[in-house]
C-alpha cells in the first residue's frame, strides 16, 4: 500500500451513489499538479472541493483506481469503507440460513420436506456469509490503516 498526500487543484464530475447492492460511494475526477485523474471512487460522501488536501491510501502505488480511503488534512475527516454494510450482509445470510433450516425443523417430521433445497439454501448462506466475513476483515484492516494517517493538526503544510 502507498500513502500519498495530494492537493486537489480542480474537482469535477462529482456523483454521489447510493444502492441497495453496494456501499454508498462518491465518484469524481480531479486535477492535481498538472495531471488529471478520472473515475476515482471514494467510500461514503466526503467533502470534495477544489484546493482541499488529503492524505490517501492506495492499494497500488500511483493507481487511484485502488483508492482505499483518505484523511482530509483540513478538517481531519476520515473517508473510509463502511464496516456496517458488511455486518448487515452477514446478518442477512444468517437469517436466510435460519429460515431455510426452520422450514424443515424438526427433522423427519415432514417426510416431504425438500431436504436438498434446504441443504442448498443453508450451504449458499454459509458460503455467502464466509465471503462477507472475509470482506469485513479486509475493511477492518483498511480502516485501521486509514486511522493511522496523520490527523489535520499533525500534518505539515
Amino acid at each position: 500500500m502507498e500513502v500519498v498526500t495530494v492537493q486537489f487543484d480542480e474537482v469535477h464530475n462529482t456523483r454521489r451513489v447510493t444502492s441497495r447492492t453496494a456501499p454508498r460511494c462518491t465518484v469524481f475526477s480531479f486535477g492535481s499538479g498538472g495531471q488529471y485523474t478520472t473515475g476515482v471512487v471514494i467510500p461514503g460522501f466526503p467533502r470534495l472541493e477544489s484546493g482541499m488536501r488529503v492524505r490517501a491510501l492506495l492499494r497500488k502505488a500511483g493507481n487511484w483506481a485502488t483508492l482505499v480511503g483518505w484523511r482530509d488534512l483540513d478538517t481531519g475527516e476520515l473517508a473510509a469503507p463502511d464496516e456496517a454494510w458488511h455486518v448487515m450482509r452477514i446478518i442477512g445470510s444468517v437469517i436466510w440460513g435460519a429460515i431455510a433450516l426452520g422450514l424443515t425443523w424438526p427433522f423427519g417430521a415432514n417426510p416431504r420436506a425438500p431436504w436438498v433445497a434446504t441443504f442448498l439454501f443453508v450451504a449458499v448462506a454459509l458460503v455467502f456469509g464466509a465471503f462477507e466475513y472475509r470482506g469485513l476483515r479486509r475493511v477492518q484492516r483498511d480502516v485501521q490503516a486509514l486511522k493511522q494517517l496523520l490527523p489535520a493538526a499533525a500534518a505539515t503544510r
